[in-house]
Parts: C-alpha cells; structure tokens; sequence
C-alpha cells in the first residue's frame, strides 16, 4: 500500500469512528425555544420508561407530576432509579419542591447547536433536579433522562392538564 492510499485509510476510518457515535434517540423532541411559564404549568401523567427492562409500567400509570404556578412542584408515585449511571428500580417517590424553566442542556441540530430548554427543581432527589422538556410547542411533555443521553434510557410524563 502506498503513503496516498495508507493516508486516506487512516482519514475514512477516523470518519467512520465519528459517525458511528450513538445519537440520542431523543434529540429531535426536545424543546430549544423558551418556552412560556403558563404553557408549562400544569399535570403530567407517566407515559413511559426506558430505564430498566423490568416492567414497572402497570404500576407506575398513576405517577403524576405537578408543575404548579407559584413555582412549587410536587410528585406523586413516580418511579425512583438507584443513580444516574447504573439505574434501577428502587421504589416509588412523593416528594415536594421548587421549579423554574432553564437551559437544561445543549442539542446538535442540522443548523447548529440548540439550548435545550427543561426545568430545573430543587428540593426534590439528585436525580430529578433537571428535567427536559419535549416539543415545539404546546402540550409539552417533560424528559428524566438516565446516564448516557445515547443510551436513551428516559422516562417521559404527559401533560393531562
């Protein structure tokens, strides 16, 4: 194999390695513009978990979260994982706090990276301090996202009202 030949092996296979990176399932939903406080507000249903291959889901249906105006927060029953990075399924969580909309992250689009806008709480467990929203617009729906974002494992509430 000639220099010209070895060269352009090397430079396919570093592009190759680039492009075969995971890409979170999730990015194209996510919400990367501000949305406004009073389309936010409101109750979220469980809807789905990717988190554990364990079936939760029957148990976890009346899991509800409620973004309240006044800036409080409260969860009901929702499925609580063990950590961020080596999930599982250790119960189910009520927990009370404070919410406000926020950059929650960043995401890669066609025409350049985007803020992801969530929410970020205080007062409630680590693993629930900074929550993603989806959607371009109205009902919005919220995004927990577990370890690594490629990994897609993520559970998603629907806004009910």
């Amino acid at each position: 194999m000639g220099m010209k030949t070895m060269r352009l092996l090397c430079i396919i296979l570093a592009v190759l390695a680039l492009s075969g990176c995971q890409y979170d399932p999730y990015a194209d939903n996510m919400t990367t513009t501000q949305p406004k406080i009073a389309d936010v507000v409101g109750t979220y249903r469980f809807e789905q978990q990717t988190v554990v291959g364990d079936s939760i889901d029957s148990k976890a249906r009346h899991a509800v979260i409620r973004l309240n105006a006044d800036g409080t927060v409260a969860f009901s029953n929702v499925p609580h994982f063990s950590d961020q990075f080596e999930a599982h399924f250790v119960g189910f969580i009520s927990a009370k706090g404070k919410w406000k909309t926020n950059i929650v992250g960043t995401v890669a689009k066609i025409n350049g990276d985007k803020d992801e806008w969530g929410i970020a709480l205080t007062q409630v467990p680590e693993d629930l301090t900074s929550i993603g929203l989806m959607g371009d617009e109205p009902p919005y729906k919220l995004l927990i996202t577990y370890g690594d974002p490629d990994e897609g494992s993520v559970m998603i509430f629907s806004k009910i009202k």
